[in-house]
């Protein structure tokens, strides 16, 4: 993203809701770069808004046309468009507290899953910083019943996790698809007694999911002393 895109993206910001960072209404957020899986690189800008023209209960029983204020969530969104910056809905993305690029919260198709998760239960963190943070972004899927969506083998196998199942579980419409993180959790405990258990989801689609368990020795109040 060069400058001068920058500066006439911002320019047309505030002509639109006089305030050069959005509104909060027709604009939420600006800034640069994507940490959603399949779409654009660190380089684009994006911003964040409600783009949908909006008319007065009275002007549209009435008939009347669209006036400026009411074109303008479309307007500026076309001007931005045109120049390049890549708009995007206001409750379908959200920014990283961490890195501030972009992720998507609402999924495009059925095999979506999250690339981000809440930590501290309130701040939006991608799959990138997440991993960063190594053991303290498992911590608090660990013996719970939600699936980690923004990890892989590659990671949990790298902080000492092994894979318990051989095949993958399946959870769905069709016949077979029955697998149940409480039984899974529950079999886990008579076989490994002592062993902590988290959840990998694997694969998401329209009438099923597939996902994995891992194991390791819990640790001891021994081992931190």
């Amino acid at each position: 993203m060069s400058t001068f895109t920058a500066n006439v993206a911002a320019s047309l910001i505030r002509h639109a809701t006089g305030e050069t960072y959005g509104d909060g209404e027709i604009v939420t957020g600006y800034g640069v770069g994507y940490a959603e899986p399949g779409y654009h690189d660190d380089q684009t800008m994006w911003v964040t808004g409600n783009w949908n023209t909006t008319q007065s209960y009275a002007n549209r029983t009435a008939g009347l046309p669209l006036t400026p204020d009411e074109q303008m969530p479309a307007v500026l969104a076309d001007a931005l468009t045109r120049i390049g910056v890549e708009i995007e809905w206001l409750d379908e993305w959200t920014e990283c507290t961490d890195c501030y690029r972009l992720v998507r919260t609402s999924g495009d198709s059925y095999m979506w899953q999250p690339s981000f998760a809440y930590v501290n239960e309130c701040e939006p963190t991608c799959a990138d910083c997440l991993r960063t943070m190594g053991e303290d972004a498992v911590t608090e899927y660990v013996n719970e019943l939600r699936a980690i969506t923004w990890a892989d083998d590659a990671f949990l196998t790298g902080l000492g996790w092994t894979r318990y199942n051989a095949d993958e579980y399946e959870s769905g419409w069709h016949p077979g698809q029955d697998a149940d993180p409480t039984e899974i959790t529950a079999e886990i405990a008579r076989t490994l007694p002592g062993h902590d258990v988290v959840f990998l989801l694997d694969e998401n689609s329209q009438f099923y999911s597939r996902f994995s368990a891992y194991v390791r020795p819990a640790e001891s109040e021994d081992d931190n002393i």
